[in-house]
């Protein structure tokens, strides 16, 4: 059945035999390749991009805040003059509601850093010895970082963002001195606490990142009772479950209030914190469907225009095999296996050349990023499934679409026309 329509398909591919008396496929069907392929490669590539950017500032914003936020009730997240009284049993209870990866206790402070030459101000978190340290360890530029454990080697260590260390001259190993102001005024009463630089993590470009330091050293400052924390940070296996976890605590809190114990707290989700952040992080997404748009667009021209001047440049072939008695359906079946062909090779090349430069650029980060401006020192990659599949498949239909309306412009050749130019 479909030997003719294949037959017709090979012909128009060839171009006019050359001086050598050999057959070569069109040009213009190598240009319409090229097209397919830089347009869809642009596209996987951008959108590798934009997905990785968006999931790496998210880490940066997540872990400062979690995926949601837990609080003393109608005050900023970032008080400092206010605890939250949360039991182990609540935060087990509160970790084993669906979709719950950890909950983290917090204790926050605000510290002025000071060395022989310089003073600055800094927040510190506290954090317990169960905290997620992926992201801050992954950024590790000098030294190592504790567990924030008894089980340290040394005591009262202190991490800090590299940035901060560059300002201050601080070396690992140092002592360091932090003033910390008893009450909630300047006239309050200054103490001082000494900690031992162990190591530091990239931080260039953001400047909220904290020193960190173990919890227990905060809470003996502090001098709070057990179990009083600043915050705690509930991190989710995704963002999206923030709506539904939250509907489950509240029906925890009604079923099973004794738990509590009249503990009272805001829930706030972490997008909801940094809202700045993340709106501008949504926007990018009109970046992302302007730039699929165009290059949709782009290759769907190319194809179109390549196909459409194949035809008129074999109209009298065409004319000949319409002469011969084939139906216009063998020839649109032809031009629309010309076309698949064409486009699957080029889908396959384009998607062998977008993989090879997310891992390059996974791996080996040979394109840069001012980390100043940008939050990071390499542009991120990420390969998402969901967008690579709906990305390839929306192509090809769309491209087959344009074909197969392009390839009705053969019921308009008419062989007496044509064969009577020849």
């Amino acid at each position: 059945m479909l030997q003719l329509p294949i037959f017709i398909a090979q012909r128009l591919a060839k171009d006019k035999y050359q001086q050598t008396g050999k057959q070569e496929k069109s040009p213009l069907l190598r240009l319409s390749l090229i097209a397919v392929v830089l347009s869809l490669s642009v596209m996987l590539i951008s959108t590798a991009i934009i997905v990785g950017f968006k999931k790496e500032v998210s880490r940066f914003a997540y872990s400062q805040t979690g995926h949601l936020n837990l609080h003393e009730p109608n005050l900023s997240w970032l008080s400092n003059s206010s605890y939250t009284y949360l039991t182990p049993t609540l935060c087990q209870e509160l970790q084993k509601i669906e979709h719950c990866q950890a909950v983290y206790p917090i204790i926050r402070d605000m510290a002025l850093l000071k060395t022989e030459d310089n003073f600055l101000g800094i927040h510190i978190y506290g954090v317990p010895e169960n905290f997620d340290l992926s992201f801050y360890s992954q950024r590790m530029t000098e030294g190592y970082f504790p567990t924030f454990s008894e089980a340290d080697s040394v005591k009262k260590a202190m991490v800090l963002p590299d940035k901060v260390a560059q300002t201050m001259n601080c070396k690992i190993g140092d002592k360091l001195k932090f003033y910390f102001i008893k009450g909630e005024d300047m006239n309050s009463a200054i103490q001082l606490r000494t900690y031992t630089l162990v190591g530091t993590y990239q931080s260039v470009g953001l400047d909220q990142l904290p020193a960190l330091c173990s919890l227990g050293s905060l809470q003996k400052l502090k001098k709070l009772p057990p179990d009083y924390y600043s915050m705690a940070m509930v991190m989710l296996e995704d963002r999206a479950y923030s709506n539904d976890y939250i509907n489950n605590v509240l029906e925890l809190s009604r079923a099973q209030a004794d738990i509590f114990q009249g503990t009272k707290f805001d829930i706030q989700k972490g997008e909801d914190i940094l809202i700045d952040l993340f709106y501008w992080l949504d926007s990018l997404d009109i970046n992302v469907y302007l730039i699929l748009s165009l290059m949709i667009i782009i290759c769907i021209f190319s194809m179109l225009t390549g196909l459409i001047i194949i035809v008129l440049d074999k109209r009298q072939e065409i004319g000949i095999l319409k002469a011969l008695g084939i139906r216009n359906l063998d020839l649109r079946l032809g031009v629309t296996l010309l076309a698949s062909r064409l486009m699957l090779k080029g889908v396959a090349i384009a998607n062998l050349i977008a993989l090879a430069f997310i891992f390059a650029q996974e791996h080996f980060q040979f394109i840069k990023l001012k980390a100043e401006h940008y939050y990071m020192d390499a542009v991120p990659v990420r390969f998402e499934w969901s967008y690579w599949l709906w990305l390839n498949i929306s192509s090809i239909v769309l491209i087959m679409l344009v074909m197969l309306l392009s390839s009705s412009l053969l019921a308009h050749i008419k062989p007496s026309e044509v064969i009577k130019e020849e």
